[in-house]
């Protein structure tokens, strides 16, 4: 299929693709987004550094709460 095939059958279908991508954005903002979030329990979080300047401690956090009574 050629380029120019391919813009005209998207301007043809306007509605079809508008109806495709807002799933898609709502699984992007509410599927994925948060996956940045969980990158807290492998690291020595500070707020004031925030997620990515804070120090990587891999698995510290879980063996210590899976060694402790």
């Amino acid at each position: 299929m050629k380029l120019a095939d391919l813009r005209h059958r998207l301007r043809m279908d306007k509605g079809l693709v508008l109806l495709s991508i807002l799933p898609l954005v709502y699984f992007i903002i509410f599927k994925y987004v948060p996956i940045y979030g969980l990158l807290i329990a492998f690291k020595d979080f500070s707020p004031v550094r925030g997620i990515m300047g804070s120090e990587w401690v891999g698995l510290k956090w879980f063996k210590q709460f899976f060694s402790s009574y």
